[in-house]
């Protein structure tokens, strides 16, 4: 069953992003300042503007990267666990969005609790060349 007016209210819970260029600081999202690549990029030198996930650096003994690896934590970030359901990398933006056709009970108990988060291993592409 899908809820009549899911296209309206698709990404409520199901989209996180980095706010990396302040789309999400103001009205109506409030989800304070726009993220600091500046000990990422080893440099304060940086526009702040949409970017995305591309795969990890690390790889495994074949050399393959690992892609991305995302983690949820159900407790505010006190623990983490592997996220085991499915999602997609965003590409216009810094983010990914939670695609399973239900949530599951802890995502969205954690939700409504206000102490859901995510966070990736992945690798994003800066202004200047790192040495």
């Amino acid at each position: 069953y899908r809820n009549t007016d899911f296209y309206q209210v698709k990404d409520v819970y199901r989209k996180w992003c980095l706010n990396e260029a302040g789309d999400y600081s103001g009205t109506p999202y409030n989800q304070g300042d726009t993220f600091d690549f500046s000990k990422i990029f080893q440099s304060g030198n940086f526009i702040c503007r949409r970017r995305r996930f591309w795969p990890a650096l690390t790889t495994d003994k074949q050399g393959k990267s690992l892609g991305y690896f995302l983690q949820v934590s159900f407790d505010n970030g006190l623990h983490w666990w592997q996220y085991l359901y499915a999602f997609n990398n965003l590409l216009d933006e810094c983010g990914v969005w939670l695609s399973s056709d239900q949530l599951d009970v802890d995502t969205w108990v954690a939700a409504l609790k206000g102490v859901l988060k995510f966070r990736i291993t992945a690798s994003v592409i800066s202004d200047e060349r790192l040495n």
